[in-house]
């Protein structure tokens, strides 16, 4: 009869998701991601864009990982994916929105692979048809990010894409 009390812990419950870190390995609270990005976990922005080899991807920052031995910060990250609608994907594009999807997969990454981090408005599951945790991320195009370092994004979400929003002053007595 099998006693239930013991476990081999050598075998893994899952061990295609498996994920085997280091013994000297402890979570920080901030980093540094590409041009300088500053991200820190306190933040409400946890939604990152970041770019593998090339082509740009989402993530939500779930734990940011220094190990011993490495000079490397790592980040672990929940994959999202991004939903195109042929209806709402000009509507987005014209604001500047991005609509994702939380898949349930975990990834490591580099912290060097941070483009920015972004922010970002979790809707109803149920309003866009989808079962998996729903979001709308304010985010800028593609080809302006070779243009731009990160001390520019404010006044490109201030400006919008094509120059056409409204000015942004912050100037407290004119408020």
């Amino acid at each position: 009869m099998l006693d239930l009390t013991w476990t081999d812990y050598r075998v893994h419950l899952r061990p295609d998701d498996a994920h085997i870190l280091q013994p000297f390995t402890h979570e920080i609270r901030s980093l540094y991601g590409q041009e300088g990005n500053f991200f820190s976990k306190k933040s409400p922005n946890n939604i990152v864009k970041i770019n593998i080899n090339g082509q740009y991807v989402w993530g939500k920052v779930s734990h940011i990982l220094i190990v011993e031995g490495c000079s490397e910060e790592v980040i672990m990250i929940w994959k999202m994916k991004e939903v195109t609608d042929t209806n709402l994907d000009s509507i987005f594009c014209w604001l500047s929105l991005v609509h994702v999807i939380q898949g349930p997969k975990t990834e490591f990454v580099a912290a060097l692979a941070i483009v920015s981090s972004h922010s970002y408005c979790e809707l109803s599951a149920w309003t866009l048809g989808f079962n998996l945790p729903s979001v709308l991320i304010m985010d800028i195009n593609g080809q302006m990010y070779e243009q731009l370092n990160s001390a520019d994004l404010d006044d490109v979400y201030a400006h919008g894409e094509f120059d056409n929003g409204m000015d942004v002053d912050n100037d407290i007595l004119m408020i």
